[in-house]
């Protein structure tokens, strides 16, 4: 069976064989039949991180962010969303919240992320989530660069900064992989660094 068209679920079956034997158990007759059939399964990953970047979040998308984040703890909410606002998230914190994008994968809501500060040359970005069924998956690393890129669109933006954890090794590494440093080092309460990415 032939491969379907690139960016869809590819099933070929190979190997199949139909296999019959008697097994024979007093008078009667047992027919076992073996099917074997192989899937295999091949997505194109450049397609499917298909990132749009959209202004605003409407409520409908902020309840499945809510949903998303009250699943996974309280210590989850606090490392990306930080200990200002208070746990379990609901609809009335994230609508108050300013200059909020929404992020879509093929139309799909998948994730948030924030321009937290504004300077003059300067934006701090935060808050940023991905549903965390989609981790893993390089939807994170792509819509990141992509906020990055509209961002540097405005030529008196020179310097793009966000915050991180020390424990949070996997979202460091994303961020200098994009060209993010360690600006300022900030131990206590608990270690993080100020990382930034100049033009």
């Amino acid at each position: 069976m032939a491969c379907s068209q690139k960016g869809e679920i590819a099933v070929t079956t190979t190997n199949y064989s139909l296999q019959s034997y008697n097994e024979k158990q007093g008078d009667a007759c047992f027919i076992f039949q073996t099917i074997c059939i192989s899937l295999q399964y091949n997505r194109d990953f450049n397609e499917m991180r298909d990132i749009r970047i959209e202004k605003g979040i409407n409520k409908d998308n902020a309840l499945l962010l809510c949903e998303w984040s009250n699943e996974q703890g309280k210590e989850f909410q606090k490392q990306w969303i930080g200990s200002e606002i208070s746990y379990p998230l609901d609809y009335d914190k994230i609508k108050d919240l300013g200059n909020v994008f929404s992020i879509f994968n093929q139309g799909e809501f998948i994730g948030m992320i924030q321009e937290v500060r504004i300077g003059k040359d300067n934006i701090h970005i935060g808050r940023f989530v991905i549903d965390p069924r989609k981790t893993g998956l390089g939807f994170g690393t792509e819509a990141l660069k992509r906020f990055v890129d509209f961002i540097l669109e405005d030529d008196n933006i020179k310097s793009i900064s966000l915050t991180v954890f020390d424990f949070n090794q996997k979202a460091k590494r994303i961020y200098e992989k994009l060209g993010f440093e360690i600006n300022e080092v900030i131990e206590s309460p608990r270690l993080k660094y100020i990382m930034k990415r100049c033009r």
